[in-house]
């Protein structure tokens, strides 16, 4: 038995890390997406993400959590949440990308 206090808004930590195993398939993959830079602060979002911090979010918030987030400070299941984590795209940028289309996350 633990007395840790559990996640906030989940019963276990929701890391985010790929497998080493197919670190070299998503690397050549990435070769072809569309590249977005990100901000310093981006960085550590995706950071704090990937290691489970960001437990129950399972990557950057799409605009109902955002909206959520911004209007009310809940995610769209109701859990509180007060932050928007998010990442940006200069206007040109995101005109070319579709919504639910994958892309490379750059560092800078």
């Amino acid at each position: 038995m633990t007395n840790l206090v559990p996640p906030h808004g989940a019963g276990t930590l929701k890391p985010l890390l790929l497998p080493e195993k197919l670190r070299a398939q998503e690397l050549s993959r990435a070769e072809e997406l569309k590249k977005l830079p990100m901000t310093s602060c981006e960085v550590c979002d995706l950071l704090l993400l990937s290691m489970g911090a960001y437990t129950p979010l399972d990557g950057f918030m799409g605009e109902e959590d955002w909206r959520g987030v911004c209007q009310d400070m809940k995610l769209t299941d109701g859990v509180f949440w007060p932050i928007p984590i998010t990442v940006s795209a200069a206007q040109a940028l995101a005109d070319q990308i579709e919504i639910g289309e994958d892309v490379a996350l750059l560092d800078g």
